[in-house]
């Protein structure tokens, strides 16, 4: 069992999501860019029968990803509420409107969006199966959304203080120390795992 720091001086932007997200945008984009031009039914099943688990591997990494960075916001802003401290590793420090652009967040927000709507319907059409994706999966591309507006896309996070939570994640504002200690091992655990959608399987999701 990981744990935890005593993070003295500093807590970093990103305790180690980066290296295993599997991004939903580009994936999606090239998903569809192989489907459109196949105009035999029979190809499209056959061809979408592969690429609906690429689309789906990075859709769940992504919206686990999601999750787990309003739990990191979480935990720093409230495990050290009365002592804060710095944020290192914020890249979005410095960066102009132009620059926050350019990541195109509100294309793979509404990508996703799509995507949700979509999928029980595409499954039924292509696969002739009946499956839907987390119930939560809406409420928390809103709440994403709404915790990258909230902190202006972290132009300015610079100490704990400065991090602002989404409401339906602030139940995390009446954890103890001790379940917030708790929280910080099952990120850790997550991150080791290699596998981000695991954010998804958490029990607190119940709360939102």
């Amino acid at each position: 069992m990981p744990t935890i720091h005593n993070f003295e001086k500093e807590v970093p932007f990103d305790p180690g999501y980066a290296p295993h997200l599997v991004p939903f945008l580009p994936a999606i984009i090239a998903i569809n860019a192989e489907l459109l031009p196949i105009k035999n039914f029979g190809q499209k099943k056959l061809r979408f029968k592969v690429l609906s688990k690429i689309g789906h591997k990075a859709f769940l990494s992504t919206l686990g990803f999601w999750v787990g960075c309003i739990l990191w916001g979480g935990f720093i802003k409230y495990k050290f509420e009365e002592n804060p401290k710095i944020i290192s590793g914020n890249g979005f420090i410095g960066l102009s409107k132009k620059d926050i652009e350019s990541f195109a967040y509100n294309e793979e927000f509404e990508a996703m969006k799509t995507y949700i709507q979509n999928y029980s319907r595409d499954m039924k059409y292509y696969l002739s199966k009946y499956i839907s994706l987390p119930k939560f999966s809406d409420t928390i591309v809103e709440e994403y959304k709404d915790f990258v507006a909230i902190n202006d896309n972290f132009l300015n996070s610079k100490t704990t203080n400065d991090i602002k939570i989404p409401e339906k994640f602030k139940f995390l504002a009446d954890y103890s120390n001790a379940k917030l200690d708790e929280l910080y091992s099952q990120i850790m655990e997550i991150i080791e795992s290699n596998d981000l959608s695991q954010f998804l399987e958490l029990e607190l999701l119940k709360s939102v």
